[in-house]
């Protein structure tokens, strides 16, 4: 009789367990999905807007921050630049440095070397790239905490990649109005600032108002 019982017992058990696994469902509970559907939403909000804005500044501050390093190695390159640029080239032997397409590279050094604050960070910069610093050595920090075990399993089950689709697809409107924004938002501010630098270096014509 007692062994009867323990069967019994086990076999509704494993019901049991079998009943919660029917029940648990990929998809998004109801709380997840409205959160992600007004964050998202595809026709814009204040979250998204600031998203983008900051997004932008700190895409931009980082193309800057590595453009100046290359001005500055391109300063240092002038005397380089100046002496290869009267190297003859071609079948009549004329100068490199009046040879179109050729000459690019010692005329940008010359530029650069009697410019060389025309490409600068400014303030904003500045605090988005020690922003960005500082955010990349937290998160740094925190992957390399003691507490977390190393060579941990990261592969997703099969529940958790449809979760994430399902989030993908209440995500995708408003992501894709995003990344459609921030893209002309980036490309108009990388234009206006290049136009800035390239007027202060003299390379181009200034108005004739200005």
């Amino acid at each position: 009789m007692p062994k009867q019982g323990f069967v019994s017992f086990t076999d509704t058990m494993d019901a049991s367990e079998a009943a919660g696994l029917v029940q648990q469902s990929p998809e998004l509970d109801a709380s997840a999905r409205d959160l992600l559907a007004l964050l998202f939403a595809p026709e814009g909000n204040y979250i998204q807007d600031l998203i983008i804005e900051e997004g932008v500044r700190a895409v931009d501050s980082l193309s800057r921050d590595a453009l100046i390093q290359m001005w500055r190695s391109l300063a240092s390159a002038a005397p380089f630049a100046a002496a290869v640029s009267f190297a003859p080239v071609g079948p009549f032997g004329s100068p490199l440095g009046l040879v179109p397409g050729l000459n690019t590279f010692p005329l940008l050094s010359l530029i650069a070397a009697q410019n060389a604050s025309a490409i600068d960070l400014s303030y904003e910069d500045k605090r988005n790239l020690a922003i960005i610093r500082k955010l990349t050595s937290l998160f740094l920090a925190g992957a390399q905490a003691p507490g977390l075990k190393k060579n941990q399993p990261t592969a997703l089950n099969r529940q958790q990649v449809e979760q994430l689709t399902a989030a993908f697809q209440v995500a995708s409107p408003g992501v894709q109005r995003m990344a459609n924004i921030f893209s002309e938002k980036l490309v108009q501010r990388l234009r206006e600032r290049a136009q800035a630098d390239f007027s202060r270096a003299g390379m181009l014509a200034r108005p004739a108002n200005a």
